[in-house]
């Protein structure tokens, strides 16, 4: 688990520390101060010095096409917008506290290469990109370099696919996901996420979660219809419903702990996890999520911006024989930047009585 995390020349951030991390943490704050942008940073750290997961994040945000001039080079490459200021020349460093796995550093800078120099078709296409018009520009390429492994990996432009150096990249630390709030994820594979827990006949917890809000559901099922996959729930009727039929709240809560399910040892990643749920349940979601996060050693990293959702958390988790929650606000500096202000259980039960602003 990470208990704190360091991050210098990402995105919003020139420089961020959140400290003080449990095994659920929810980031709240206003508009455009970073809350997205902390979870995309922990997300490529999780994932070591895979270079394809900045094509994700990306993905992700709704970016899922690019141009390539002539010479390989890409017009706007997904990497420059994770530079502060869109500045390639500072070299990005996320740092992270913790565990022998969360202890490391994580160095993101770009160069330049020689198009022949580079390994022809060492990869598979993470994306296909268009050819624009001719270029002079020198080719760059992106570079991770996990400083405990030493050895960096590049992602680059080669015959207008997108390719790493090398092939064959090395395992993330962690096993994990980030759950955009834009809802890109599919209900294909949420179908794949659950036969995957069906196979190891853990259907069950993730059932007894989803009755929380569909308390009729017995069984759920996995049927192809118009060649796509879909959950399929039994909650008591001649026959089985698509799980899109239940509500936005039921579909959220499955994608929220298959997700969890099949992170187990690793991390969760959230964007405004209270989307599609009623305040009424936010209760009893955070008691069921802080419960499944403890007993599938995963830690939630979580973002929101409602106060129902912060308050339902701390009361859930202030039930609990361990107060195993934080929740972290980002707020602009006086000096013009971010900071992260940590509440802990005293803290924010305080800001909670007070009627103080922490979203």
């Amino acid at each position: 688990m990470y208990t704190g995390f360091h991050v210098r020349n990402f995105r919003c951030f020139q420089k961020l520390y959140v400290g003080g991390l449990k095994r659920v943490n929810l980031i709240a704050g206003e508009n455009n101060v970073g809350k997205s942008a902390l979870l995309e940073a922990l997300f490529l750290h999780m994932g070591g010095s895979n270079p394809h997961l900045v094509v994700t994040i990306d993905t992700l945000r709704g970016i899922t096409a690019y141009r390539v001039k002539s010479g390989n080079v890409v017009e706007e490459p997904p990497w420059r917008s994770l530079f502060q200021e869109f500045n390639e020349e500072k070299e990005i460093e996320l740092t992270g506290e913790g565990c022998a796995r969360a202890a490391r550093t994580l160095l993101i800078r770009t160069r330049e290469y020689a198009g022949s120099a580079m390994p022809a078709r060492n990869g598979g296409a993470a994306l296909r990109v268009a050819e624009a018009r001719s270029s002079q520009e020198t080719p760059r390429a992106l570079e991770l370099t996990d400083v405990s492994r030493g050895k960096p990996t590049r992602l680059y432009v080669e015959e207008d696919v997108f390719r790493t150096e090398p092939a064959s990249l090395p395992p993330p630390p962690f096993p994990g996901y980030l759950l955009s709030a834009r809802g890109v994820t599919g209900f294909k594979e949420d179908s794949e996420l659950y036969g995957r827990l069906d196979l190891r006949n853990e259907q069950v917890e993730l059932i007894q979660i989803l009755r929380l809000l569909e308390p009729r559901l017995r069984r759920l099922s996995t049927i192809v219809a118009g060649g796509e996959p879909m959950l399929h729930a039994d909650i008591g009727w001649q026959r089985l419903t698509p799980i899109a039929y239940l509500g936005d709240g039921v579909v959220r809560l499955a994608r929220l702990a298959l997700r969890m399910l099949e992170a187990r040892g690793g991390i969760l990643l959230v964007d405004e996890i209270e989307n599609g749920l009623h305040h009424s349940v936010l209760h009893k979601v955070w008691k069921a999520l802080g419960e499944t996060a403890r007993r599938a050693e995963v830690q939630l990293f979580a973002t929101t911006h409602s106060w129902e959702c912060a308050e339902a958390a701390h009361l859930a988790f202030s039930e609990d024989p361990e107060y195993d929650f934080s929740l972290q606000r980002l707020e602009r500096a006086p000096d013009g930047g971010i900071r992260a202000v940590a509440y802990d259980r005293e803290a924010l039960e305080g800001a909670i009585e007070a009627g103080l602003e922490v979203r």
